[in-house]
């Protein structure tokens, strides 16, 4: 990779003038090395079926996530799950925040972001990216914008994107086995009483 996040933060408007950084840049997530997006490849019908199947265990992992569903969303993961969270502002200098590993701890940090959810939140997984598909490992990325339904007026809550590390386990599902969620933020605002 030749381009930095302090790179992406210098874009100008052509005429020699800064663009005023204010969020996280365009291509963050590519220039610090969290996002590395695979190339289209011609496959096989298989990997069309691995495909489907990699984009299903997504969205049933959203469904679990918003109805709060412990076991589905455990279902949706390999024993030795691995979940890292990262936003734009850590990689110029702000906190980074704690990696957890296995399903017991990915629990219990679920755990601790439902009790904050003062609403129905809704994942939406969409431009979802399979790539680097093996017999029995892939990876996939998609954005998630979440909406929270405040009322009677749902609102857009944050802009963020998953990257997902898949392996087919013995039954021949795909379940995730790590997952990296990244938040196009400059700044951490977590809710009160929500420490990660």
């Amino acid at each position: 990779m030749t381009e930095t996040i302090e790179d992406a933060e210098r874009t100008d408007h052509g005429d020699g003038s800064a663009v005023p950084r204010t969020g996280a840049p365009m291509g963050w997530a590519s220039a610090a090395g969290v996002v590395a997006l695979p190339p289209a490849t011609v496959g096989e019908p298989r990997e069309a079926l691995d495909r489907l199947m990699i984009a299903d265990r997504i969205a049933r992992y959203g469904w679990a996530f918003d109805e709060g569903d412990r076991e589905a969303l455990a279902d949706c993961l390999t024993s030795d799950v691995t979940y890292q969270s990262v936003y734009a502002g850590q990689f110029h200098g702000r906190t980074e925040l704690p990696a957890s590993e296995g399903v017991g701890a990915f629990m219990d940090t679920v755990t601790t972001v439902w009790s904050a959810f003062s609403s129905q939140p809704r994942h939406i997984f969409t431009n979802v990216v399979v790539g680097d598909l093996g017999d029995d490992r892939a990876t996939a990325y998609a954005y998630m914008p979440s909406i929270s339904a405040d009322d009677a007026a749902p609102r857009l809550a944050y802009c963020e994107f998953m990257r997902f590390e898949f392996r087919r386990t013995s039954d021949g599902l795909w379940r995730i086995s790590s997952l990296t969620y990244g938040m196009d933020v400059d700044a951490l605002l977590l809710p009160p009483g929500v420490d990660l």
